[in-house]
């Protein structure tokens, strides 16, 4: 799934339907276990060693502080 989901994004111009549509083809076809392990923890909320912890109840003030209002 991570080389269809590359190659997608690196054919360009309308990249996130693209990668989308692929992602859907490829789990479509091979499900779950097409998906990287790295990004099921991510999916699953489970963070590395050293990551900042990022919750959706902060990410307003994550972004006003970003853009520095």
């Amino acid at each position: 799934m991570e080389d269809a989901l590359r190659t997608a994004v690196m054919i360009g111009h309308d990249t996130d339907t693209v990668a989308a549509i692929a992602g859907a083809l490829v789990g479509a076809r091979w499900g779950e276990s097409a998906l990287p392990e790295d990004w099921l923890d991510i999916l699953h909320g489970i963070r590395r060693k050293g990551e900042p912890v990022v919750r959706a109840a902060g990410l307003s003030d994550l972004v006003r502080s970003a853009l520095g209002r």
